[in-house]
């Protein structure tokens, strides 16, 4: 990776780090109607979801699922 892509890559990372997703929208809307306490159950499961998914991904879990479907893609055709 040359450092053109390199410096497009951590731009782009930012802005879509800086972005608020779904799930910053589902915590804000559930402080406005429960209380900012009560979101609080809300924030942990999203950040419980994260770490399963990030512990997932680390162990390549994502690859293997994808050489799985490649695969049976190729013996369907094959």
């Amino acid at each position: 990776m040359n450092g053109n892509t390199w410096w497009l890559f951590v731009i782009m990372g930012l802005v879509l780090d800086l972005t608020p997703g779904p799930a910053v929208l589902y915590v804000l809307s559930s402080a406005l109607r429960q209380g900012g306490w009560r979101s609080v159950s809300s924030i942990l499961g999203i950040l419980t979801a994260n770490a399963f998914y990030f512990a997932l991904s680390s162990l390549g879990v994502g690859a293997l699922l994808i050489a799985a479907g490649l695969g049976m893609a190729m013996l369907r055709r094959g």
